[in-house]
């Protein structure tokens, strides 16, 4: 009786949303993690400081 009772539709679109959240979540997990890494990389070797003008 368990089963039948969570067979029903509001249960199903829950568990879509919660599905659906969690995979975006993943995306963008994803995406930070590939952004930062690229951004380990960066070369300030030539960045140099703002002259002062007074």
């Amino acid at each position: 009786m368990l089963y039948k009772s969570l067979d029903c539709p509001a249960h199903k679109v829950s568990m879509l949303f919660l599905c659906h959240t969690l995979a975006i979540a993943v995306v963008q997990i994803v995406i930070f993690s590939e952004s930062w890494a690229f951004a380990k990389n960066i070369n300030f070797y030539n960045v140099r400081p703002p002259l002062d003008h007074k």
